[in-house]
């Protein structure tokens, strides 16, 4: 029998995934994410992700005996904490003390160390890449103990995942499928990922991402707006007034926001008026980056590197060190010609509908610090990323899905963390300025991606990924049926057992 934790396993599928996952002789010793299901699962731990971000144990977890943080092992996990500092502006909604957020990481370190150490699990599977704190925290100690780590990886194609074992590494079977060298047709692609690669690849005058699915990041938070005087005359008509009345009083005076927070859930108008100072906040950062945007002059050669939304894992972890998108910006304005420049544009969502915590992915003076280099320019984000690519001489990104459409479309990529996407070997994986300047270098002197190349990537892709529904709110777009859905995460768990 083995012994897993199941972590972030919230999506209504995934239940029926734990179930035949016991029935097929697995222990589920640990539970985060969603509600409990003690009546399903009595022996199993559950621990909701509101207290696991604030490193609050469950009532069974006795913490009295875990071992206390030393020298040694605080150094051991230098570039966790490097990283999961940077990753807690998506729980950090207030102005939080740095050595607070120290603090809760140390916290956290410590926790993990001690469940990992007494209940000594064979494996630790994530329904996605972990980006949440105190997941990624777990999986970093994991790491160490030398557990097995399985994360789901989203992938930029709908309805397919990539199971692996290290977030860096990717997916091994990927790897190793790539390497048998086969060469695939279009015809040979199955019917979805043909679609897409013919959607992706044909000229268009709308926004090719999302493709099929439109899946906000996060619902957008509710207005303190008040019901306007046609509202409420309407509801005095048909007599809902009363009940209309109650439930507007109760969500601004009770009515508890059930955000990843530091401190205790924002309640009722107090919630409200957080809402609206990160709203003024992000009309803020909109408004710097108005006054320094530029023409575009598609005449000039130029990169085009589209920002990254921020905080989100596509950057953090998925980005590493880039999480920092100027050092990538540092390093691309060294590396290209003299008459070439580099065209920034913002990601949209960083300012609309990105969530209530976008205006933590910037902040005053950010888009001033990026235009300070001599060529860099920030460009109008309402362009669409198509043009971009379609006139671009090369698309760079941290880990975004940029550089995956530009590859597609036959220009040169550059990728500086490590996204689902990256083993494309017609894609530049960039480290350093050595990495970026030899790709330039190609770039010059006429580069283009191979379009068999490509196809081949898309073959393996195809032969090893998972046809899966795994995160809220994307299965009611879901392709297939939620029982094949569940069927095969629970076939690919097991295989890796």
């Amino acid at each position: 029998m083995s012994k897993i934790f199941l972590i972030e396993w919230s999506a209504p599928n995934l239940g029926e995934v734990a179930k035949n996952l016991q029935q097929n002789g697995c222990e589920i010793l640990y539970w985060t994410g969603g509600t409990s299901r003690k009546d399903e699962f009595p022996k199993t731990i559950f621990h909701s992700s509101f207290d696991a971000v604030k490193a609050i144990p469950p009532e069974e977890v006795n913490t009295i005996n875990f071992e206390p943080l030393g020298k040694e092992i605080i150094e051991k996990f230098f570039a966790c904490e490097s990283i999961t500092m940077t990753m807690m502006n998506r729980i950090d909604y207030s102005k939080v003390h740095f050595m607070r957020r120290k603090r809760l990481y140390y916290d956290l370190l410590k926790y993990w160390r001690g469940v990992l150490k007494s209940m000594n699990p064979d494996a630790v599977i994530f329904s996605t890449t972990p980006h949440l704190v105190y997941d990624f925290v777990l999986y970093s100690v994991c790491k160490e103990f030398g557990i097995k780590t399985l994360v789901f990886m989203l992938t930029r194609i709908p309805d397919r995942y990539l199971l692996a074992r290290d977030i860096k590494i990717g997916s091994e079977k990927l790897i190793a499928e790539i390497a048998k060298g086969h060469n695939y047709k279009l015809e040979d692609l199955s019917k979805d990922i043909r679609d897409y690669y013919i959607f992706q690849t044909s000229p268009s005058e709308v926004s090719k991402f999302p493709y099929k699915t439109v899946h906000e990041l996060d619902q957008v938070a509710r207005s303190l707006k008040a019901p306007s005087i046609g509202k409420v005359l309407s509801s005095i008509k048909d007599g809902s007034i009363a009940r209309r009345g109650r439930a507007y009083f109760k969500r601004l005076f009770s009515a508890e926001s059930g955000l990843l927070s530091f401190d205790p859930d924002y309640k009722g108008i107090d919630y409200e008026v957080k809402l609206r100072e990160w709203a003024t906040a992000k009309k803020l950062f909109e408004k710097e980056y108005r006054n320094l945007q530029v023409e575009v002059d598609w005449n000039k050669k130029f990169i085009y590197a589209p920002l990254q939304y921020q905080p989100e894992r596509s950057t953090s972890p998925e980005g590493g060190i880039f999480t920092d998108q100027f050092l990538m910006f540092d390093i691309l304005s060294n590396s290209i010609p003299d008459d070439w420049v580099i065209y920034a544009k913002e990601h949209l969502s960083q300012w609309t509908k990105g969530g209530v915590h976008a205006h933590q992915g910037r902040y005053a003076g950010y888009y001033k610090k990026l235009s300070s280099y001599r060529n860099v320019y920030l460009v109008p984000p309402e362009i669409l990323s198509n043009k971009f690519i379609e006139r671009c001489q090369c698309v760079a990104t941290v880990a975004g899905t940029g550089s995956w459409e530009a590859v597609l479309n036959g220009k040169p990529s550059m990728v500086f963390g490590y996204p689902s996407y990256k083993d494309c070997s017609e894609i530049f994986k960039i480290y350093d300025i050595i990495a970026s300047r030899s790709a330039m270098g190609k770039v010059i002197s006429g580069y283009k991606p191979d379009r068999q190349k490509v196809l081949n990537y898309l073959g393996a892709f195809d032969r090893v990924s998972i046809r899966a529904s795994i995160e809220q709110g994307i299965e009611k777009n879901f392709a297939y049926s939620m029982d094949l859905s569940s069927q095969n995460i629970k076939e690919a768990i097991l295989n890796e057992f």
